[in-house]
């Protein structure tokens, strides 16, 4: 689910997962290193 996906805790959370989560929203991921 989502609340697994961004809790803080999961560690096994990969960009691709991320990635198709933010499409199912119908947003994107941006990672910025500043």
């Amino acid at each position: 689910s989502i609340n697994r996906l961004l809790d803080p805790k999961n560690e096994s959370v990969t960009l691709q997962t991320l990635e198709r989560a933010a499409l199912a929203l119908g947003k994107r991921v941006q990672i910025n290193f500043i």
